[in-house]
């Protein structure tokens, strides 16, 4: 992962046991995945769920190894690179000769994975002065004490399968996965009787279990439904909030994230 670039069926064949995991598949049965896999590896802070891509690791990995041949140049491997390509003195952006089938020129080649993104050589590493001398140093306008992390160029390749679902707050005050469910419910997919109707599944009935008035919906089971409404009434009366009507799961948490500094919030 971190000295290969990982061929496209591998990275496939990865993801597929990734997702069987996670949705409790296997080989010889297959389970619903209520939500699409882009929205699963999507940063948190673009509305996913923030489990990252295999390829975007991989990249990311890979590139470090730019950083480190920029701002180790004095190393013996470095060096070595150096002089079996002949690049000492090119500019910044070429790092290896393409005739030479090594391993190297396999890492040089990962660029035309950033591009696919639009992030150029530029965005991961610069040139900057360090002293009125006038000595140049490499930084990486990607992080913010100017050191390469695996981690921020990951999020910025994972931030090009950008998903829209709102703003959500992941409170590390509430359990991961109650706060997984709510996430999940935002969205209309939680396994509820019209949800499984749709998807193939014999349901005896898509009505509330509870209240028999309104098909099962995620906004109807947690929102509209009466008894519902009388769990979010007290629980609001608990926190000495004002009680307002709500009709979907995302009014709810929009609204809850317009609270501010509320005694008993958390």
């Amino acid at each position: 992962m971190s000295l290969f670039v990982a061929p496209e069926g591998i990275i496939d064949k990865v993801e597929k046991l990734r997702r069987n995991f996670l949705w409790g598949g296997s080989e010889g049965k297959s389970k619903i995945h209520s939500i699409s896999w882009n929205k699963i590896i999507a940063n948190k802070s673009d509305g996913g769920l923030g489990v990252g891509s295999i390829k975007a690791f991989n990249t990311a990995l890979i590139v470090k190894w730019w950083w480190r041949f920029h701002s180790e140049p004095e190393s013996i491997w470095a060096k070595a690179i150096s002089s079996i390509h002949n690049i000492q003195g090119k500019p910044d952006h070429i790092f290896s000769l393409k005739i030479l089938p090594e391993v190297w020129n396999n890492i040089a080649c990962s660029q035309k994975d950033l591009d696919k993104c639009g992030i150029t050589i530029n965005m991961v590493m610069e040139k900057q002065s360090t002293n009125e001398v006038g000595d140049l140093n490499w930084t990486c306008p990607f992080s913010s004490n100017g050191n390469y992390q695996v981690n921020t160029l990951r999020r910025k390749l994972d931030s090009c399968n950008f998903v829209d679902t709102g703003r959500f707050e992941w409170m590390k005050e509430i359990p991961i996965m109650v706060l997984t469910f709510i996430w999940r419910a935002k969205q209309g997919r939680i396994p509820t009787s019209v949800a499984l109707s749709k998807r193939g599944v014999n349901v005896t009935s898509t009505m509330c279990y509870h209240c028999g008035e309104e098909e099962e919906t995620s906004d109807h089971m947690l929102i509209q439904c009466s008894y519902a409404k009388t769990v979010m009434k007290w629980i609001l009366k608990w926190c000495n909030i004002r009680l307002a009507n709500f009709s979907m799961v995302h009014d709810t948490l929009d609204y809850a994230s317009n609270w501010g500094i509320v005694q008993r919030k958390k």
